[in-house]
């Protein structure tokens, strides 16, 4: 659901737009992480595919936040912004593999479950970029300059640890090379 996008993590950050610059740039990034990814894809365990993402994913939230905390950080916005839209790009492209590995790998199961699992992302998709539409409404009647709310940090942090969370549980849940659990 989470990577439908890059540009959520630009409305989120608190501009409403990107400059030609910045889109080649995320561009870029996207691309050369969907061939990392592939590759890591094809010759790595998928656990690695499936919870590394959740990293990237809670960086970006983390650092959206950031400036929102303190003002001695507002300066940085703008770069923090870049780092945060470039590591949400990076976990973006896996999104291929969420999806692969979702319906790829059961081959037994009835058209009817992959129909209802398709339905029921897509739909979640669809709301959260909805919402997001809305809030890029509401940034466009800011005057230029303006920053988001303070209130910004109780949505993106939050976020950020529940995908830090993701990427645990994945870790440590997932069957096969788990680095990070413990041997029974």
């Amino acid at each position: 659901m989470l990577s439908a996008t890059s540009y959520q993590i630009v409305l989120l950050s608190g501009s409403n737009g990107q400059t030609n610059i910045d889109l080649y740039i995320t561009g870029s990034v996207f691309f050369a992480a969907s061939a990392i990814w592939y590759l890591l894809f094809r010759f790595k365990p998928s656990i690695w595919v499936l919870s590394l993402p959740w990293f990237f994913f809670g960086v970006a939230f983390l650092l959206i936040g950031l400036p929102f905390v303190s003002k001695s950080l507002l300066p940085a916005h703008n770069i923090l912004s870049s780092v945060a839209t470039g590591s949400y790009a990076v976990a973006s492209a896996a999104g291929f593999a969420f999806f692969g590995l979702n319906f790829g790998e059961e081959a037994g199961a009835a058209t009817e479950v992959w129909i209802l699992r398709a339905c029921i992302v897509q739909g979640s998709q669809q709301v959260w970029v909805a919402a997001l539409w809305f809030w890029g409404d509401k940034l466009n009647t800011l005057p230029p300059g303006k920053l988001t709310p303070w209130w910004i940090v109780c949505i993106v942090w939050p976020l950020s640890v529940m995908s830090f969370l993701f990427m645990v549980l994945l870790l440590r849940g997932l069957p096969g090379e788990s680095p990070i659990r413990k041997p029974v």
